[in-house]
């Protein structure tokens, strides 16, 4: 029987000054092994992974030595202990910090609890198995009838992170660049907290690009509107943004004795709880892609911008694949291809890196489509806390009434969950079958 196993862990880091204007500590750690209900959503499709932890008024936590710690009311202060739960309330008969603040961090460890063994005697063995599923930063609090925490992945890091104005025009600027500047700015600012950039060895120019008066988020935020195709999230502490969202490493849970990967296994009549899930045969489904490759621009002369610095062209090639659209080449601030229609079509957007001509783009474009036209399934899926997923696993799907339909898939996406009524879940989003992908085109990244 598996007992589900909660732990929130709240770190004080928040600076906080009472309402006579003196700085009070909070240096504090506390620990909750209750709660009503959480949710984490985690995916590369958002710049942030997002939690929200609900919780009763007026329970027990532990602090950092095991002692027993008195949540109260949140506007009613413990003039014994001083605290109130949730902050932002300058009370003077409040002799401590709040116990909780807005950019307060924040760690949801998860799992089950087990019999592992029976001994001879008859008396039981546990044994437990967790994993930290988010790790983040209070965003905001809710205190109505019960409290709810909402906290952010750390991209809420860069939402505090201010960019100085800089224009990458140096020929040999990429993403690269922009990633080290919000690293080094973020590390400055936030020096408890060191982050990292892994772009996968991608190089996309950003000539021509300019950081302004913005948050580091919202420098990423400006990249993805003009590179759609491009995507930022962070893994654990690391930055990663570039041309691939599934990063080799994260494909598999290590090696076999016969050297092949290991992947986690869902069956229809074992660990699917249900399921939204429906099989379609490659041509049951339409995709189609937009793909383009924007380069620098060999003999056509820069030109000097508003500020009196050196404008750099460049030549977009542009196309569609899996529809019947002509392809062109066009400058930018000219119009674009239409996008296929998206109540025709599943359609995605492409981006190659200094494909000099239309041809090879669409032959590339192509090869990248044909990982979406599979026989298999669509859609997401129920299942236990464990085996634990992320997003960019590889799992394994079987059905044994039905093993003709057994295949590997790519995540795209989970949400976790736990409440007391259903315990924990994983709602598990698919997104491209990889059986038919070959290991040159795993190791490479997608």
């Amino acid at each position: 029987m598996l007992q589900s196993i909660i732990n929130i862990q709240l770190i004080q880091v928040m600076p906080y000054t009472d309402a006579k204007g003196n700085s009070i500590a909070r240096n504090e750690i506390f620990n909750i092994s209750f709660c009503h209900s959480f949710e984490v959503y985690s995916t590369w499709k958002s710049l942030s992974d997002t939690a929200t932890i609900e919780i009763p008024k007026n329970v027990y936590v532990k602090d950092a030595n095991n002692n027993n710690i008195l949540w109260g009311e949140s506007t009613t202060p413990d003039k014994v202990n001083g605290y109130v739960s949730a902050g932002g309330f300058n009370n003077p008969q409040v002799s401590k910090a709040p116990l909780i603040m807005r950019g307060d961090e924040v760690y949801i460890t998860a799992g089950y609890s087990y019999i592992s063994k029976v001994n001879a005697d008859g008396s039981l063995v546990y044994s437990s198995a967790t994993n930290t599923i988010f790790h983040g930063f209070v965003s905001s609090l809710e205190a109505k009838s019960t409290l709810k925490i909402h906290c952010e992945d750390f991209m809420w890091l860069l939402k505090q992170t201010a960019m100085l104005p800089k224009t990458y025009s140096a020929p040999n600027s990429d993403i690269n660049d922009v990633l080290d500047d919000i690293v080094t700015n973020s590390n400055r600012v936030n020096n408890d907290y060191l982050i990292t950039s892994n772009t996968g060895g991608f190089a996309l120019s950003v000539n021509g690009f300019s950081t302004e008066n913005e948050t580091a988020a919202e420098t990423l935020n400006r990249l993805k509107k003009i590179l759609p195709s491009l995507s930022f999230y962070f893994r654990g502490a690391e930055l990663r943004g570039g041309g691939i969202v599934y990063y080799p490493q994260d494909q598999s849970g290590g090696i076999d004795n016969n050297g092949k990967p290991l992947y986690n296994t869902f069956n229809f009549r074992q660990n699917i709880i249900s399921d939204e899930l429906q099989y379609s045969l490659k041509g049951d489904v339409k995709v189609a892609a937009v793909c383009y490759s924007v380069n620098a621009s060999a003999g056509i002369p820069a030109t000097t911008n508003k500020m009196g610095g050196s404008q750099l062209f460049t030549t977009r090639y542009q196309t569609t694949v899996g529809i019947p659209t002509p392809a062109r080449k066009i400058h930018s601030g000219g119009d674009v291809t239409p996008a296929p229609n998206p109540d025709d079509y599943e359609y995605y957007t492409f981006y190659f890196k200094d494909i000099s001509n239309i041809n090879a783009l669409q032959t590339q474009g192509q090869t990248y489509l044909n990982r979406y036209q599979y026989d298999g399934f669509r859609g997401k899926f129920n299942t236990f806390g464990l085996p634990f997923v992320e997003h960019g696993n590889i799992i394994y799907l079987t059905d044994d009434l039905m093993p003709e339909r057994n295949g590997h898939y790519m995540v795209k996406g989970v949400r976790y969950s736990y409440d007391i009524d259903s315990g924990l879940r994983q709602d598990i989003e698919l997104h491209f079958r990889t059986d038919g992908l070959s290991s040159s085109q795993l190791e490479q990244g997608m």
